[in-house]
Parts: structure tokens; C-alpha cells; sequence
């Protein structure tokens, strides 16, 4: 058995020393490789061949790190384009938001100007006025608006807006008032017709488009396509303002009375701007009490016309009045 691991061993040494001897022999010529290199260099052409063929396995090996970064470079710029297309998004709203408001703006300044020139026209001291609330009751045409007393104005006062008659003021407050439109069905207004001089009353409907003449002389010289003026009568509405232009008027056979339909001229559907107005001079007469207004906040319920409408307001009673007496022969 010792003899056994005696060759063995021996066979384990031989083996050992083969090896180290062919170690020596390659490293002595590597060395003589590279001393042969430097002097002559004889291996330029065999290096420049080996790196050209390893360009395939460098640029190989480095794909996954140029993948990475390309994926990190589109993901960053995804993230940087969609931010800013937010904050475009962004200004773009704001920008049209700002846009609008300055168009509303505009319009606004623009339907001022108007009623300032009408108010100008008919040499009217005028208080600009904005829309704040309307009745909600469709048998109730009132709006509320932003001036009171405090900005000097008083039951009565009359409201124009750049084409026309509003209506009048009937509850003053501090800060706010309520307005009845001229198209409340318990609402009349004395007029008189720019082209033939004719007084009669203008009545409201209940129809923001449309005002109602009733109980004319079947001669009352009215016909369709007049303009109907505020008449001055009882001291509310300045004479001399544009109030409606008659629609068509009807005649019939065998009735007392002749009736009619007229569009007013102001947009009372869609009011926005008004300007609250006083009477241009004294001699047209004061204004009248502020009890004689009590009566309008029942407004008749019935628009339909009748041949003797009972309008509650005071100031109508005696502008008819007086209209009547004016149209006696």
C-alpha cells in the first residue's frame, strides 16, 4: 500500500512540474512577443484586425446601458412635455377666461355709453345702475338693482337702459331696489306718438315683447310703426324718451274702442346696465308723493284687455285722466 502511494504522489509531481515548465515557456515568449512588438512593432496589423473584429461585441455588450438611458431620456421628456402642456392647458383657459370677461367688460362700458348719450340727448341727470336679482314670479316683472338711497334715488325715479323705458322704482332701499318693468301687467305708462302728437296709455302684458294699447278713440291718429314717447304726464318718466313702436293696431266694426299691440323698445328680457334718470326740468312738473306708489305692488293678475282696465297705479289714473280730458272735442 506504500508503494501504491508513493507513485502516486511521483505521478502528482510529474504532473506539477510539466505544467510549471510549459508556464515558463509561455510566459518567456510573451515576453519575447512584446519585446519583439515594441521594437518592431511587428503586431500593429493583428491588434487593429482583433479590435475591428470586437466592435460588434463592445457595441453588443453596451446596448443595454444605451437602451436604458434612451428609456430614461424619453420617459424624462414625457414627463417635461405633458407639464407643459398642462400649464399651456392652464394659461390657455385663463387667457380665455380673461378674454371673455374683457369682451362682458366691454359690452358692458359699451351699453353705458349708450344710455349716457340718450341720457345726454334728453339732458337728463342719470346714475348708472346694475342688475342684481329678477322676480323669479313670472306675473311679477321686477329686477333688483344695486343703487338705493344712499346713491340719491327715491321712489319713482325712472330707468332706461340705452335703447329705452325700463320701468320705475318702487322700493327703495340702502343699498338695493326693486324695479317694476313697464311689461308688469299692473303697470301703465302715459305716452304720446312722435308723428301725430296722439296721448294715450301703454299698458304692460306680462310678455317682455310686447305692450298693449287699450281703450283708444276709434279716431286716435296711432298707426302701426309709430314711435311711442314717454309723454311727461304725472311727473315720473321725463317727457321726450323712446318707450315702444306700435306693432299693429285693430279697428274693429260696432267696438267703442280701438285696441293695439307695441314692441318696447328696451331689451327687458335681458337687462343688464340701466341708468336710473330725473326729470330734465322742474316745469314739467315735481315728482309725485311716494304713497301714491303703494297701490303698484299688486299687480294686476288678469293682462288680458278690457274695455275699462283698472290699473291700480296712481300716477296712470291721473295721466288718463288727463289724457282724456285732452282728447274731448
Amino acid at each position: 500500500m506504500e508503494q501504491g502511494g508513493g507513485q502516486d504522489r511521483s505521478a502528482l509531481f510529474a504532473g506539477e512540474g510539466s505544467s510549471t515548465l510549459a508556464l515558463v515557456v509561455y510566459l518567456a515568449l510573451a515576453v519575447l512577443i512584446m519585446l519583439a512588438d515594441r521594437r518592431g512593432d511587428y503586431l500593429q496589423q493583428f491588434r487593429s484586425s482583433v479590435a475591428q473584429a470586437s466592435e460588434p461585441l463592445y457595441a453588443l455588450a453596451e446596448l443595454p446601458s444605451l437602451v436604458g438611458v434612451a428609456l430614461r431620456d424619453n420617459l424624462a421628456n414625457r414627463r417635461r412635455l405633458l407639464s407643459e402642456n398642462e400649464q399651456l392647458q392652464a394659461d390657455l383657459r385663463l387667457t380665455r377666461l380673461r378674454l371673455a370677461e374683457a369682451e362682458v367688460a366691454l359690452a358692458e362700458q359699451q351699453r353705458l355709453a349708450d344710455g349716457l348719450t340718450l341720457a345726454e340727448r334728453e339732458r337728463l341727470r342719470a346714475i348708472p345702475a346694475r342688475v342684481m336679482d329678477v322676480d323669479p314670479d313670472p306675473f311679477r316683472h321686477r329686477v333688483i338693482i344695486d343703487r338705493g338711497e344712499q346713491d340719491g334715488l327715491q321712489a319713482g325715479t325712472a330707468l332706461i337702459d340705452a335703447s329705452g323705458v325700463v320701468g320705475q322704482l318702487i322700493e327703495p332701499g340702502r343699498h338695493r331696489s326693486v324695479v317694476l318693468l313697464i311689461s308688469d301687467p299692473g303697470h301703465g305708462l302715459p305716452v304720446v306718438d312722435a308723428r301725430s302728437g296722439e296721448r294715450t296709455l301703454l299698458y304692460g302684458t306680462g310678455e317682455s315683447d310686447q305692450l298693449a294699447l287699450r281703450s283708444m278713440p276709434l279716431t286716435a291718429d296711432i298707426e302701426a310703426g309709430d314711435l311711442l314717447l314717454s309723454s311727461g304726464i304725472g311727473g315720473r318718466f321725463p317727457a321726450g324718451l323712446p318707450v315702444a313702436r306700435v306693432r299693429s293696431v285693430e279697428r274693429s266694426a260696432g267696438a267703442p274702442h280701438a285696441r293695439g299691440v307695441a314692441e318696447p323698445l328696451a331689451a327687458l328680457g335681458r337687462l343688464r346696465e340701466l341708468l336710473a334718470v330725473a326729470p330734465r326740468s322742474e316745469a314739467e312738473g315735481p315728482p309725485l308723493p311716494d304713497h301714491r306708489l303703494e297701490s303698484t305692488e299688486d299687480p294686476v293678475t288678469d293682462p288680458e284687455p278690457v274695455d275699462e282696465p283698472a290699473i291700480p297705479t296712481a300716477e296712470v289714473s291721473d295721466a288718463a285722466a288727463a289724457t282724456e280730458a285732452g282728447q274731448q272735442p
